[in-house]
């Protein structure tokens, strides 16, 4: 039995027992199988339709659908069961590492192992490359949920940020509130959070370091001072 692997943070690509697939008819043939691969439950053909071939009379949109429906199934069938009027993504055939990481992020007390495991598949923008300018109301889509991608891996490096702190490991603390940065620049928690795990591991110089680099991004960004909280902490 093939083991499937969907990959949507970072480059977009779907590996089959390690090797990344091929053979598909267009961009929009590996956008529908990510647009799928990010819902629940069936997505009606009609809404496949407007999302990527919208501009188009229902005549062409529908022979479209029907071409790239026939390209993934041959490709990628067995992730996704397609019927006459809808289609919908199977779950349990495939690890989707969106899927896992949206799940850690918003699961209150993930221990620290589970934390580092979804980070581990946070490889990069949410389906990195991926355009296509020819279909609005996916790219409108897309932007949407790159955002809240975004969101979620900021709430995901945090939770792990804190739980890092709480082990008293501030190396990897900080490695967490690094990738956070990388996302947010002004995200003054991370900071705070990152002082005090320098602190507490005896690393006076470093957490007031923390600070300078915190005071200096807001300063020379955006012309404005630390939180009145940060400066306390400081």
């Amino acid at each position: 039995m093939q083991q499937w692997v969907v990959r949507m943070l970072g480059p977009w690509q779907v590996l089959a027992d390690g090797q990344p697939v091929e053979g598909w008819v267009s961009a929009k043939a590996q956008a529908l199988v990510a647009y799928l691969a990010c819902h629940e439950g069936p997505q009606s053909r009609q809404a496949l339709m407007g999302l990527f071939w919208g501009e188009m009379p229902d005549s062409a949109a529908r022979a479209n659908l029907r071409k790239v429906l026939s390209n993934v199934r041959h490709i990628v069938g067995p992730l996704l069961q397609i019927e006459r009027d809808h289609v919908v993504f199977l779950p349990e055939a495939a690890v989707v590492d969106w899927r896992l990481v949206r799940a850690c992020a918003n699961q209150p007390g993930a221990s620290a192992a589970e934390l580092e495991a979804a980070a581990a598949l946070a490889n990069g923008e949410f389906l990195a490359g991926l355009t296509l300018r020819d279909a609005p109301a996916f790219e409108e889509w897309l932007v949407a949920q790159r955002e809240h991608a975004q969101q979620t891996l900021i709430t995901l490096f945090e939770a792990l940020a804190h739980a890092q702190a709480r082990r008293g490991d501030s190396a990897a603390c900080h490695q967490a509130v690094a990738r956070l940065l990388a996302l947010d620049p002004y995200h003054e928690p991370a900071y705070r959070l990152l002082m005090r795990a320098l602190a507490q591991s005896g690393q006076r110089s470093a957490a007031l370091a923390a600070f300078e680099q915190c005071r200096r991004r807001l300063e020379e960004d955006l012309g404005l001072d630390p939180l009145p909280e940060t400066l306390a902490l400081y």
